[in-house]
């Protein structure tokens, strides 16, 4: 069974903000795990970085998580304003990942694999790290000796690694569950969202 998870690392912004941006809130529950089925959210503090992770069967998979759409990317950008987010989205299943970066408010990079497309497949927008040179011809060289592994796919992964530190197969960061702090689908009236309610 493969990994299907989105994670958003937010610098320049305190935890408290984020999750309030994303309507998630702690629920004090610890996990070891990534996010899953039965608690899809979750968030750690790593080095300088606010980091929340959302497995695939969540409400808001794909509308504030980054995926292979570009639903979510007028949210990622307002989510960056005052401060930076990279964002990576993994789906092994179909052998498809993606990351992206945005700062102010504006989407800098993003570097995408679909195997469907190619196992070559490296769609590049904007202005990635120059890490991406050598990741991506390390990789297609991996890819020349080998029909059995895409190699290529995990080229997004580790430019988002190279910017945060994180990479959600490694390390041991304990996670806290969150939980949705409003029932998806539910629109906050303009009262609301100004005195912070439901």
């Amino acid at each position: 069974m493969g990994f299907s998870l989105s994670w958003t690392a937010v610098r320049g912004r305190s935890p408290e903000d984020v999750l309030t941006t994303l309507e998630l809130r702690p629920t004090g529950e610890r996990s070891d795990d990534l996010p899953r089925r039965e608690a899809p959210f979750s968030w750690a503090k790593f080095g300088d970085w606010v980091l929340v992770l959302s497995d695939s069967s969540s409400p808001w998979f794909g509308k504030r998580f980054v995926d292979e759409s570009s639903a979510a990317e007028r949210f990622l950008a307002e989510l960056s304003g005052g401060g930076e987010v990279v964002a990576c989205f993994v789906e092994e299943h179909v052998m498809y990942s993606r990351a992206a970066a945005w700062k102010d408010g504006v989407r800098r990079w993003s570097v995408a694999h679909d195997s469907e497309k190619g196992v070559a497949h490296l769609q590049v927008d904007g202005e990635p790290p120059a890490s991406l040179l050598t990741l991506a011809a390390d990789a297609r060289a991996a890819q020349a000796g080998d029909d059995e592994v895409d190699h290529v796919f995990e080229v997004p992964v580790d430019l988002a690694r190279d910017v945060t530190d994180f990479r959600h197969d490694g390390g041991s960061l304990v996670f806290e569950v969150l939980a949705v702090d409003r029932k998806p689908g539910r629109r906050r009236s303009f009262l609301d969202r100004i005195l912070g309610r439901g």
